[in-house]
C-alpha cells in the first residue's frame, strides 16, 4: 500500500491521479470550505482538516498514516503570488509562505517523494530565485529532485495546459516523464472530449447523453454510468449573442473586428479575448472564466455561448460522476473547476514514481496512455538528458 497525503488538496485531481494507481488518499488538506465539501464526497475515506498549514506541524499530519512501513507520498500546489524580491532569500518573502510552509511540512514528514505542482510562471518568481532555493532545500535534505514544465496535454488531458512539477525522491531520482504519451499518438481533442454531450444554448441546460461514449476518452469519463448533470450554460447578453455570431473557429473578435457591426464590437480586451475554440485541437488553459466570452479563448467552437460546467470539467479530466456538483454556488464552483489539477496527469506522474519505486501499479481505470517503464526510461539517453529551466 502507498499511502498520501494532500496539502492545499483543493477538490482532489491530484489525489485522484494517485488513487487510480492504487494509493490511498489518508489526508487532504485546505482552508477553503467549498473545495473540501468536494474532497469529502470524492475521498469518503480520507482524513480531511479545514486549517491554516501554518498552524500545522508534520508530526501532526503524520498522526493520520496507518503504518509508517509502508511508502508515503506528500503532494500539493501551494498558492503562490508572483513577485520580483531584492531580500537575501526568496522564501521569506510574505507572498512566498504557504511555499515556505509546504517545504516546512515536507521535510517534517520526510515522505519517500514529494510531488509540488504548481503555475508555469513559478519558475520565474523572484527572478527564478524561488524555486532556486526550493530545489537546493530538497538537495541539502538529502532529496534526489527533478523538475520542469510538464504539459497535460501529453497525458490525455484534452487540454493545453502546462504546469511547474517537482519531484522529489529519498531512495532514487524520479526523472519527469517528457514527450507525448497519449497511446494513439496524438492529443485528445475539445470534440472527442465533448461530442457524446448534447448541443446546449446560451441559457439552457440538458440532463441526457446525447450518444453512447464514442470513443475510449469517453469511456473513462462515463465509466460509472453516471447521470448527466452540470451542463449548463449561463445567459449573455443581445450584444454579446451578436457579436459571437461573426467569429469564426479558431479567431477573436479583434481578428475579425471590420466584420463585426459597430454596435457588436468589443470596444476593451487583447488579442485573445472573445476567442473561439477550435475542435480539432485540445482546448486553451481551462481558468475560472471558462463561461466568460470576454475573458480568453473560451467561446464554444459553433455554439455562441462559452463553456458549461461540464464541458470545463471534461477538459480537465475528471469522470462525470465526479462530486462537483455538491457544490451551489456558481462562481466557487467555475473557480475550483479551474484551479484543479488535471487527474490524468497526475496519474502520468503516478505511474512514474510508481515505476521508480518499483511498485505494481494497481489500476482501475482505462489505460489512455502509456509511459515508459523506470529501467527503459535510464536506458533512454535522451530522456535523462533533461532541459534543465537554469
Amino acid at each position: 500500500m502507498v499511502y498520501l497525503i494532500d496539502l492545499f488538496c483543493g477538490v482532489g485531481g491530484l489525489s485522484l491521479g494517485f488513487e487510480f494507481c492504487g494509493a490511498k488518499t489518508v489526508l487532504g488538506v485546505d482552508v477553503w470550505e467549498e473545495t473540501l465539501k468536494v474532497f469529502k464526497k470524492a475521498f469518503p475515506r480520507a482524513k480531511v482538516l479545514k486549517e491554516d498549514v501554518r498552524k500545522l506541524s508534520g508530526k501532526e499530519l503524520l498522526k493520520e498514516v496507518p503504518k509508517k512501513e509502508e511508502p508515503l507520498i506528500v503532494v500539493g500546489g501551494p498558492p503562490c503570488q508572483a513577485f520580483s524580491t531584492a531580500g537575501k532569500r526568496a522564501l521569506d518573502d510574505p507572498r512566498a509562505s504557504l511555499v515556505k510552509e509546504f517545504l516546512r511540512l515536507t521535510l517534517e514528514i520526510r515522505p519517500d517523494v514529494v510531488v509540488f505542482e504548481n503555475v508555469k510562471g513559478f519558475t520565474s518568481f523572484a527572478k527564478g530565485r524561488l524555486v532556486k532555493e526550493l530545489i537546493n532545500a530538497y538537495l541539502d535534505a538529502g532529496y534526489h529532485v527533478s523538475y520542469g514544465i510538464l504539459n497535460a496535454k501529453n497525458f490525455s488531458v484534452p487540454q493545453n495546459r502546462e504546469r511547474f512539477i517537482l519531484i522529489a525522491s529519498l531512495d532514487k531520482e524520479v526523472p519527469l516523464p517528457s514527450g507525448n504519451y497519449v497511446k494513439r499518438g496524438k492529443y485528445w481533442t475539445f470534440e472527442e472530449a465533448t461530442s457524446d454531450l448534447p448541443e446546449v444554448q446560451a441559457g439552457e441546460q440538458a440532463s441526457e447523453y446525447a450518444s453512447e461514449p464514442r470513443n475510449e476518452l469517453q469511456t473513462y469519463y462515463r465509466i460509472n454510468n453516471p447521470k448527466l448533470t452540470l451542463h449548463v450554460s449561463p445567459k449573455y447578453s443581445e450584444k454579446l449573442l451578436k457579436m459571437m455570431e461573426f467569429i469564426p473557429e479558431g479567431k477573436s473578435a479583434h481578428d475579425v473586428i471590420e466584420s463585426i457591426p459597430p454596435q457588436y464590437r468589443p470596444t476593451s480586451g487583447y488579442k485573445n479575448t472573445y476567442a473561439r475554440i477550435r475542435r480539432e485541437e485540445p482546448s486553451p488553459t481551462i481558468t475560472r472564466n471558462f463561461c466568460v466570452v470576454s475573458s480568453q479563448n473560451c467561446i464554444h467552437p459553433y455554439l455562441n455561448r462559452g463553456l458549461t460546467y461540464r464541458e470545463a470539467i471534461r477538459l480537465q479530466s475528471f469522470p462525470d460522476d465526479y462530486p462537483f456538483d455538491v457544490i451551489k454556488s456558481k462562481s466557487a464552483l467555475r473557480e475550483v473547476i479551474g484551479n484543479a489539477v488535471p487527474p490524468l496527469m497526475s496519474f502520468g506522474i503516478a505511474l512514474r514514481i510508481f515505476g521508480a519505486l518499483g511498485i505494481k501499479p494497481d489500476v482501475e481505470i482505462p489505460i489512455l496512455f502509456e509511459l515508459l517503464s523506470y529501467e527503459e526510461l535510464l536506458r533512454t539517453i535522451e530522456e535523462r538528458r533533461a532541459v534543465k529551466l537554469f
